[in-house]
């Protein structure tokens, strides 16, 4: 209630007014003493708060520093990783071109393998081609009466030679069989034609063929090599034999000839020259076949081996008047009944009683030449039969003029009597070679 003088004035309020007054009242005081309390604890709080703010950007800070220094390293984890990458890449790229470099080495040494493979079955034809020519040389040689055996074109071990001057003397007779049989035994080790698929080859496989076809190769070189230097000795001696009696021979070869200059080791003759030298050497056997033929059908033997002569051709005393007279043949000391021999096929031309001759034989030999075997005390052949080296054509006797049992022998040339000690010395240096 409130008095105005006399006025009264009675104001009422409610509870509700009460209740927010109080709740108002309340606030005001809890702001008033949160503003006291702020000014009064301001600065500390400030404090706190600037102390709290450094924590945190220290701790900022720090964590920025930790980052850098984790991006340093990662950084440089990175710039390692990339130089290991760069390396790396580095080493994949000379990988491969070593790998390239590689391939093209190999594909040229594939093409070299393949053309070095054709290069050997070119020389293996080669070498079959030249077996071939050996062979006709073989066929010349026999017929020249040299057996010169070719073995087939099988594997065989190659027999150890006592000396390759050995294998290859002339002067040895029967010294140029085994040397000709060595290149064909080993055509069919090659393994260059078998008819199995060819397995795959490789260079350093290749070598040892390369060497066998060229050793091959050398040892025909030389082999035909020491066939002509054989052949054209004995040909000239047998030739030279012959010219002495007179006997006409077939001419030389003309066109080939020059001082010997020897070739360099482990050359090969080249196919024209190996043909060319192949064809002298058969156009030698053929010749040499020839002479052979004709010192086979001279009388180069003695009618009776081992027996003294008595008495020689040519002028002497005759043993019945004491003067000088011609002795027209050579006188072989015999006994009687010991067999007379014709000293080479022929066939007799007289076989009966001859004057001084007594019994007489003469065997025609062909090409003008005769041999007259005299004095027989008898004889075994007739006229017109044909007789071989060594047939016994009568006995030793001493019928006609004759101081005693003795073979008297006469060679006859066109009807002439010559000197048979001619024939004889000749057969003595060349018998061996025919």
């Amino acid at each position: 209630m409130i008095a105005d003088g006399e006025r009264v004035r009675a104001i009422h309020v409610r509870r509700r007014t009460i209740a927010l007054g109080g709740v108002c009242l309340l606030l005001l005081t809890t702001l008033y003493f949160g503003a006291t309390a702020y000014l009064v604890f301001r600065d500390g709080l400030l404090k706190a708060a600037e102390e709290q703010q450094k924590a945190i950007i220290a701790s900022q800070n720090v964590r920025e520093a930790r980052e850098l220094e984790a991006s340093a390293i990662h950084e440089g984890q990175i710039t390692a990783y990339e130089t290991q990458v760069a390396t790396l890449r580095d080493k994949v790229g000379k990988l491969n071109a070593e790998i390239e470099t590689l391939n093209k080495t190999r594909s040229k040494e594939s093409a070299g393998v393949d053309e070095k493979v054709r290069s050997l079955l070119d020389r293996q034809k080669e070498l079959e081609a030249r077996q071939k020519a050996l062979a006709k040389v073989a066929e010349a040689a026999r017929r020249a009466g040299l057996d010169v055996p070719i073995q087939p074109s099988t594997p065989a071990k190659p027999k150890p030679a006592k000396g390759r001057k050995a294998a290859l003397d002339p002067e040895v007779t029967g010294s140029i069989s085994p040397a000709v049989a060595k290149p064909s035994v080993q055509f069919a080790d090659m393994g260059l034609r078998s008819p199995q698929p060819m397995p795959a080859i490789v260079a350093p496989r290749l070598d040892p063929l390369e060497d066998k076809i060229a050793s091959m190769a050398a040892d025909q070189d030389a082999l035909v090599g020491g066939l002509m230097a054989g052949v054209t000795k004995r040909t000239q001696k047998i030739d030279a034999a012959l010219r002495k009696l007179g006997r006409r021979v077939p001419p030389a070869p003309s066109g080939v000839g020059g001082p010997f200059v020897p070739a360099p080791r482990g050359a090969i003759s080249s196919p024209a020259n190996f043909k060319a030298d192949v064809a002298t050497l058969t156009s030698q056997f053929d010749r040499l076949a020839k002479l052979r033929q004709i010192a086979l059908d001279l009388p180069l033997k003695r009618p009776i081996e081992n027996a003294d002569i008595s008495s020689r051709f040519g002028t002497r005393s005759d043993p019945f008047l004491g003067r000088p007279a011609m002795h027209t043949g050579i006188d072989f000391r015999a006994p009687t009944g010991y067999p007379a021999r014709a000293v080479n096929g022929g066939r007799i031309v007289a076989a009966g009683y001859n004057g001084g001759y007594g019994n007489c034989v003469d065997v025609d030999h062909g090409n003008g030449v005769v041999t007259r075997y005299g004095h027989l005390s008898k004889i075994s052949v007739k006229v017109g039969e044909r007789v071989v080296a060594g047939q016994k054509i009568g006995q030793v006797g001493s019928t006609g003029r004759s101081t005693g049992p003795h073979l008297h022998y006469e060679i006859r040339i066109d009807g002439e009597a010559i000197d048979p000690m001619i024939y004889l010395r000749a057969g003595q240096e060349i018998t061996a070679l025919l």
